[in-house]
């Protein structure tokens, strides 16, 4: 039963790039941001081509890890307040990949950018949190459904 709770986590990961995704196409088409949140994740693969495919692919792998890890986090720490800790979790993780992104691939791939980039991936991270967390209400720690751990 455990590892279903992990294959769902990860899967809960890998849905809750959609609506981060579209925020960040909306801030693209508003003039805010030049790349979204998946085709900058593809840069870690394709170097200087940025590409929306491998960027989602790239994003869903890195995305489904973050949910096992925020899973087996929240089991341990407990599910009250679960969107607010996803939201902190993911949050977290967006600082280390920002910081990581900036230093392997920003300024050596493309040019560095603006501020209003680095709000834009922000609010896509919130995103992600509030939809991982309130599908893992639903789905993983939802007081009504029978749980085996």
């Amino acid at each position: 039963m455990n590892d279903d709770k992990y294959l769902i986590a990860s899967i809960i990961g890998i849905i809750s790039i959609i609506p981060s995704e579209i925020v960040s196409q909306i801030l693209i088409g508003l003039g805010y941001n030049k790349y979204s949140t998946c085709t900058l994740s593809s840069l870690l693969i394709t170097g200087d081509k940025p590409s929306l495919i491998m960027g989602i692919i790239v994003n869903s792998v890195i995305a489904g890890f973050i949910a096992i890890i925020l899973y087996q986090t929240i089991r341990k720490i407990g599910s009250q307040h679960l969107v607010i800790k996803c939201v902190g979790g993911t949050l977290l993780i967006w600082l280390t990949l920002e910081l990581l992104f900036s230093i392997f691939i920003e300024r050596k791939l493309i040019a560095p950018r603006g501020m209003s980039g680095y709000y834009s991936h922000f609010l896509g991270a919130i995103t992600f949190g509030i939809t991982e967390g309130m599908l893992f209400n639903k789905f993983l720690f939802n007081k009504n459904m029978v749980h085996k751990d």
